[in-house]
């Protein structure tokens, strides 16, 4: 416990008495994993061998929580960048509204609370609510004219007495906001639905916020991303449906079309003499039908007419 106090009065320290940067970046991939990325700044003004050893206790105790840690050194400040990646946005379903995100490096911060999640078939809608309080020291003599060497010397010796408890307050001591610079940054796959922040850029698809260290801020955003899965099947198959329809429509009316080919071909005059013969010939007789006698024509003679007058004259 003394040992934890003492390193964590040492950062304080470096945020009083140099500037302190902290830049938290979130960016969201297409897939839906998530990359968490953390830098850790002090100016190079005050490095050295208390502070390195400080640094490098804190980045062991990242590495031994899961976190990625690579030292860096940028435009006169050195530090660290810690970083994690996560598989699958939709699997951080324990949403909190109490989440304090400064914290996210602490041991017992919950990652699967970062999202609030509201699913439907298609798409998924994302709502982010966290705070950002930046931790204030504890360790520090409440003093309004405490200056930057003076500081040093209250914090060496809250360091040599751990025990004694002192009654402090970070922002009666030094205006935090003018030594730490604080942001936090969102890159989306898709543009934001709505947010808290006045800085978008990329079609609103990349937010950040620049956080006041000595007020609790309130970081807010909402985004919605497709199941490109179920999308593509059901694009697919739609596709796929009316590629059968036109088909079915096409062979019906070709059907039509035929029939109408042979009606015509019945009525034409000009093969209607040979359709006759054809059907009168392929026609078989009935056997044992009647057969009709053919009328026999009477010759009548001049001798015949003769007879028939005379018998009218008599």
């Amino acid at each position: 416990m003394k040992e934890f106090k003492k390193i964590f009065v040492l950062l304080i320290m470096f945020l009083m008495v140099c500037g302190f940067k902290s830049n938290t970046t979130f960016t969201i991939n297409d897939d839906k994993s998530l990359n968490i990325e953390i830098e850790l700044l002090i100016s190079d003004n005050q490095v050295n061998d208390e502070s390195h050893s400080v640094m490098s206790t804190k980045a062991q105790s990242y590495e031994d929580n899961g976190w990625k840690v690579v030292n860096i050194n940028e435009s006169g400040y050195t530090g660290y960048k810690v970083t994690k990646t996560l598989n699958n946005i939709d699997e951080l379903n324990k949403y909190s509204e109490d989440i304090n995100i400064a914290n996210i490096l602490d041991k017992n911060f919950d990652l699967t609370k970062l999202f609030k999640i509201e699913r439907s078939f298609f798409k998924n809608t994302y709502t982010v609510k966290y705070n950002y309080l930046f931790d204030e020291s504890k360790f520090l003599t409440k003093s309004s004219n405490l200056t930057p060497s003076t500081a040093q010397v209250v914090v060496v010796e809250a360091v040599t007495n751990p025990d004694e408890e002192e009654n402090t307050n970070a922002s009666d001591i030094f205006n935090v906001q003018d030594e730490t610079i604080l942001t936090y940054k969102v890159i989306l796959p898709v543009s934001a639905l709505d947010s808290n922040t006045s800085t978008m850029e990329d079609d609103n698809k990349t937010l950040t916020w620049k956080l006041v260290p000595t007020e609790n801020n309130v970081i807010s955003y909402s985004f919605e991303m497709y199941y490109k899965t179920k999308v593509l099947i059901v694009g697919i198959g739609s596709v796929v449906f009316f590629l059968i329809i036109i088909i079915v429509i096409m062979i019906i009316r070709r059907k039509n079309s035929s029939k109408e080919v042979l009606i015509h071909a019945d009525y034409d005059p000009s093969i209607a003499g040979a359709i006759a013969e054809t059907t009168t010939d392929q026609i078989p007789q009935a056997q044992g039908s009647l057969e009709i006698p053919e009328p026999q024509q009477q010759v009548v003679t001049p001798q015949d007419i003769n007879n028939q007058s005379n018998n009218l004259m008599q």
